[in-house]
C-alpha cells in the first residue's frame, strides 16, 4: 500500500478517516480523557500512599521506600493533568 492509496478502499470507494464514535453520545457522552486520568491518578495515590504507611509499620522499609517514590511520581502526574486542564 503506498502513501496515495491511504485514503481507497479496495473497491476504489473513499474511505472516511479512522476516527473517535462516541455510541453513547445521545445519553451524555463519555467522560473527558484529563478527567478520568486524574480520577485514576487520585485513586493511585491514594492506595499508594496507605500501602506505603502499612509496609513501614510491618517492617517492610524497601517496599514503604519503594511506595513512597511512586507515590511522588503520581503527584508529579497529577500536577501535570492539573496543568494540561488549565490551559485547555
Amino acid at each position: 500500500m503506498t502513501a496515495g492509496d491511504m485514503g481507497q478502499s479496495e473497491s476504489g470507494r473513499s474511505r472516511a478517516p479512522l476516527a473517535f464514535h462516541d455510541p453513547t453520545a445521545g445519553m451524555g457522552g463519555v467522560v473527558p480523557t484529563r478527567t478520568a486520568r486524574l480520577w485514576l491518578a487520585v485513586v493511585g495515590l491514594l492506595l499508594c500512599i496507605a500501602s506505603a504507611v502499612a509496609s513501614f509499620r510491618l517492617g517492610m522499609t524497601w517496599a514503604g521506600v519503594l511506595l513512597a517514590a511512586l507515590s511522588a511520581t503520581t503527584m508529579v502526574n497529577i500536577g501535570w493533568v492539573l496543568h494540561r486542564r488549565r490551559r485547555g
